[in-house]
């Protein structure tokens, strides 16, 4: 299949990326509050499948900085004792343009009576315009099977929900436009484990999976932290995250499918009270 790939795209937002307080802050038995702004470098691959006519294209790190019109993410997280919330929120608006090269495919022996609904792949120099937004909130609870003075399990249960808003446009040699957009809604499922191993050092992962309207998602991603502060209410996060979301859409006589994967290095810094 050929792929849309766009590479390294930078997203500046908020997210949770380790896991919860540890026990060595000290608590009131009241909630505690983490909110994590981070840099997300991210190599961004979505590839669209229209009545078995897959169309690609690249581009490059410093152009795709160019193509990214909004990208905003969030993260709330709360815990009081076993029990706890949380909700997230990401969007992303990218546009581009591609050229890419089609390869002449080999005829059938016999003409099908009924003209295809779409055009068939064309041989040589094909140009798109790539529209996507992207936006995908979770809301959830998680309950910790481990809690302990150095290491924390907890279990999270909640929704997800995918808005794929994607627009594909062929403007040569043959005009023809494709669109896929709906909201997705998943039950999400996961773990989510954090050690402290030293003083200022720990160690966070994160690995969920949804499924309803979606194909499946996958959502997987590991931070180091180093802690700091009087009250150790500050920590710098470094490691990697990936995403994974596929749908389908059924629009009269077109089907399109899509897939968007997104992996790469994240650095953040948490602000826990």
């Amino acid at each position: 299949m050929n792929v849309i790939r766009l590479i390294t795209l930078v997203t500046i937002g908020m997210l949770g990326l380790s896991g919860p307080v540890l026990a060595d802050n000290e608590s009131d038995g009241g909630w505690d509050w983490k909110i994590t702004p981070y840099v997300w470098a991210t190599d961004i691959t979505f590839d669209a499948t229209i009545n078995d006519m897959a169309i690609g294209g690249s581009v490059s790190f410093g152009d795709l900085l160019d193509k990214t019109d909004f990208a905003f993410m969030i993260h709330v997280d709360a815990r009081r004792d076993r029990f706890g919330l949380f909700g997230d929120f990401l969007t992303t608006s990218l546009s581009d343009q591609s050229t890419v090269t089609i390869p002449l495919p080999i005829p059938p022996p016999i003409p099908p009576p009924i003209p295809p609904p779409i055009p068939p792949p064309l041989p040589g120099t094909v140009v798109i315009d790539t529209n996507a937004d992207t936006t995908i909130w979770e809301l959830g609870g998680f309950y910790a099977l481990m809690n302990d003075e150095s290491s924390t399990l907890d279990w999270l249960f909640g929704v997800r929900a995918v808005d794929v808003d994607a627009d594909l446009t062929i403007v040569l040699p043959m005009p023809f436009s494709a669109s896929l957009g709906d909201t997705y809604y998943d039950f999400l499922t996961g773990l989510r484990y954090n050690t402290r191993f030293s003083d200022n050092w720990s160690f966070g992962a994160r690995g969920d999976f949804s499924f309803g309207d979606t194909e499946g998602t996958w959502n997987v991603l590991g931070a180091f932290g180093y802690h700091f502060g009087q009250k150790d209410q500050f920590a710098l996060q470094f490691g990697y995250r990936f995403l994974n979301i596929e749908v389908e859409q059924q629009q009269q006589t077109t089907n399109v499918k899509s897939e968007l994967e997104m992996s790469g290095l994240i650095v953040g810094f948490d602000f826990n009270f």
